[in-house]
């Protein structure tokens, strides 16, 4: 070979007519084709491979149609797509890792967060649609109490008279930063099963829950007849958002279903299809009419924080 010729003169015509074909595919892979929905081949199919973790069925039956619903209102400026659910028990941390990854799921739906809290050094890197799924209604917290408790339970009226009372939660629930943030005392532990154990056994005295998932936690845990209940005459409300995290490797998606859920909650279809979903729950939030004591949640992001919650319309709210 001569050693004076460029490295393209230096190959044969039926290698240069390969290299030529190689740079040509993968000019055509790097294409970015979620720069805009008009840009996009009419053969890519946007696919969400949604994260179910097994343990909150109706929930993430919920949370599937908040996501199709999505989907469906910007089929007109988007598409076609592919919605699949994949049932999988794996650890937060693992889960966020493989919704990153983007090859086994590729959405996950959880609170709001920031990047990295104390009780969790693991960096939620994924891309965040900052449109709460349940707009402010999953913050509406029941309070898990020892039935034996119930009377004096219903004697509080004020955040400060439950501050005499010890609260449990999840030890990296966003729950616990909120929580502290409002001076309320609370103990933690690693799983919801340890935490009702510790309740009964008196360790704690209450455990806030969302009032969307009290009935499966009952179900989960064998709780009917037992000696819990979620006290009827107080309940907590904090902003608690539910967003999708979206892998990095789908900007696309994660701007199609920005797009949808904004369209879905300023056309009210988001909203209505929280009530039918949860309307056993919410008919007895409204016959048992709770006091409702309020906390803040500091440094959530305004256009969160704003969101309605229906356990905060025509309640009376604690004061601080």
């Amino acid at each position: 070979m001569d050693k004076r010729c460029l490295p393209l003169d230096c190959i044969g015509p039926a290698r240069r007519w390969r290299l030529a074909a190689f740079v040509a595919l993968l000019a055509a892979a790097l294409v970015p084709a979620w720069a805009a929905p008009g840009d996009r081949p009419a053969s890519a199919l946007i696919e969400i491979r949604y994260w179910d973790w097994t343990k909150t069925p109706k929930r993430d039956d919920y949370q599937m149609a908040a996501l199709r619903l999505a989907m469906e209102k910007t089929r007109p400026d988007w598409g076609d797509y592919r919605l699949l659910r994949v049932a999988k028990p794996l650890s937060t941390p693992r889960a966020r890792a493989e919704v990153f990854r983007g090859e086994l799921v590729n959405v996950h739906v959880a609170p709001w967060r920031p990047i990295e809290t104390e009780l969790d050094k693991l960096n939620e890197n994924n891309l965040r649609v900052n449109v709460g799924l349940f707009g402010g209604t999953f913050g509406c917290r029941s309070l898990l109490i020892r039935t034996e408790d119930r009377e004096a339970f219903r004697r509080i009226k004020s955040l400060d008279q439950l501050r005499q009372r010890q609260g449990g939660i999840g030890r990296a629930w966003v729950d616990g930063r909120v929580m502290r943030d409002n001076a309320m005392p609370v103990v933690d532990s690693a799983d919801v099963g340890s935490l009702l154990s510790m309740l009964a056994g008196g360790r704690f005295d209450y455990l806030p829950m969302s009032m969307l998932e009290v009935d499966t936690l009952f179900q989960e845990h064998h709780l009917s007849g037992s000696a819990l209940m979620a006290s009827p005459d107080v309940m907590l409300y904090y902003p608690l958002p539910m967003i999708a995290y979206v892998s990095p490797t789908e900007p696309a998606l994660a701007k199609r279903l920005d797009q949808g859920l904004r369209r879905a909650r300023a056309d009210g279809s988001l909203a209505r299809l929280t009530a039918e979903h949860f309307k056993d729950e919410i008919d007895r939030f409204k016959a048992q009419a709770p006091r409702v004591l309020t906390l803040q949640h500091p440094g959530l992001p305004a256009e969160l924080a704003g969101e309605p919650a229906m356990c905060q319309a025509g309640t009376a709210r604690g004061k601080r």
